[in-house]
């Protein structure tokens, strides 16, 4: 619903209720591994490697292959739908790195 706000209302209702409008980082946790993810305010879930560069825009203009996901407005989704699209978006990357392991940056274990 937030996204239907313009932007000073938006910022009003933060103000308002001492909320955060910037971006919230978060980690899950899928096939014993830890896949970064950061919930953009404008309806956006990024996929980040472990260095934290955002794989959008690393692989989207060179691979055409993006790695995030749109929040939509259509209120009978619940969580477990955005989890399922955040596996699969694990999944794609996964076969993306089997593909494309040359030019993929180091991980840190």
């Amino acid at each position: 619903m937030i996204e239907f706000l313009d932007n000073n209302k938006f910022r009003h209702s933060v103000d308002k209720y001492d909320g955060n409008r910037y971006v919230k980082h978060f980690t899950y946790k899928y096939k014993d591994e830890k896949y970064h993810f950061a919930w953009q305010t404008w309806g956006y879930v990024d996929m980040y490697d472990n260095n934290w560069n955002k794989l959008f825009d690393l692989y989207y203009k060179k691979y055409g292959e993006g790695f995030n996901i749109a929040i939509d407005d259509q209120s009978d989704h619940d969580s477990s739908y955005y989890i399922r699209m955040i596996e699969d978006c694990i999944e794609r990357y996964v076969k993306f790195k089997g593909n494309h392991t040359s030019s993929l940056p180091v991980q840190h274990k």
